[in-house]
């Protein structure tokens, strides 16, 4: 199908995903933004995964296309998600998780938010635009209708470079990249470990991040999204109980996003702000630093929390 000036591309990498993936591509076959594609590339699915994309295929032939198909072989969901974006060509694009549910609307306003960031941005700026996440179970019950409250979330208050660095309040289900985005982002180390954080860090620092606080999606939980979820929530929570347990989690936490900070400055160095510079090698240095001098660069530099109890914590424990 013709692209247009409109038109979103959304990616899909699939992974023995049979029990939901025909709800979701129902939902986004319902979008009342009706200039989509769908590619999807299967990460070597055991189940029926395969056949299910097959048919819808064959369903819509115009609209979604298979990419790469089993020949790419389990690569995992960063390089899977990072192929997509490297063979996606529109002037916009959306990530989906194959097993959640698009609300009709959520193309749309995810659409017209970018349209309108774009209009007053400079000329070429790379932006993202994310939205809140509806909490539900297996069966589509709401056990949140704000993942952003349930994890004390202010994602208005942290786009900045410094905050993301410390906590990334961007899931990829909900977030578009306009064109300049996708072109920085490039390929996506696999040592990142998460693909939309890193793409959140990149936003962040050469671009725009846009949060529309409007949940469009229905994002159903499982142990392994539960444990994002909880993580850092679960820092501030333990903290009054086993301040111990809490620091050494948060140490954990820092411990893991380190080398995804390294790598961001080594590849974008010489495109960031010098204070970005400085802010990024200020975190890598933070475990060396005296209790002191570690407060010190945590004010100086921003590398706080969206949250104001999560901050009190990570001042009492750090």
């Amino acid at each position: 199908m013709a692209m247009g000036k409109d038109h979103v591309e959304i990616l899909l990498s699939t992974y023995n995903g049979s029990a939901h993936l025909d709800e979701l591509v129902k939902s986004i076959a319902q979008q009342d933004h009706k200039n989509w594609s769908l590619k999807i590339r299967d990460d070597g699915s055991s189940d029926r995964t395969v056949e299910i994309i097959q048919e819808w295929q064959a369903q819509l032939p115009d609209r979604i296309q298979i990419s790469d198909g089993q020949s790419g072989g389990n690569i995992g969901v960063v390089r899977s998600f990072s192929r997509l974006l490297e063979s996606s060509s529109a002037p916009y694009v959306m990530m989906a998780d194959q097993d959640d549910v698009w609300l009709p609307e959520k193309v749309r306003l995810t659409l017209d938010a970018m349209r309108r960031r774009e209009g007053y941005a400079p000329s070429a700026q790379p932006i993202l635009v994310h939205t809140d996440l509806t909490m539900v179970d297996h069966e589509l019950r709401i056990l949140s209708p704000s993942v952003w409250r349930y994890q004390g979330l202010a994602p208005g208050r942290g786009g900045a470079f410094s905050r993301i660095i410390v906590e990334n309040t961007v899931w990829g289900c909900t977030a578009m990249l306009n064109r300049p985005l996708v072109e920085i982002v490039g390929c996506i180390p696999v040592a990142t470990i998460h693909h939309d954080w890193w793409i959140a860090m990149v936003a962040a620092a050469l671009g725009d991040i846009v949060s529309l606080s409007d949940s469009r999606i229905l994002w159903r939980r499982h142990e392994h999204n539960e444990s994002e979820v909880s993580g850092i929530r679960n820092v501030s929570m333990r903290l009054g109980f086993n301040a111990k347990g809490a620091r050494q989690r948060l140490l954990e936490l820092f411990s893991e996003s380190r080398p995804r900070v390294q790598l961001f400055l080594e590849r974008y160095r010489d495109k960031l702000q010098d204070f970005d510079v400085a802010t990024a090698e200020a975190f890598l240095r933070l475990p060396q630093r005296t209790l002191v001098g570690r407060r010190l660069d945590i004010f100086r530099y921003g590398l706080f929390f969206g949250s104001n109890v999560r901050n009190i914590g990570l001042l009492a424990l750090l």
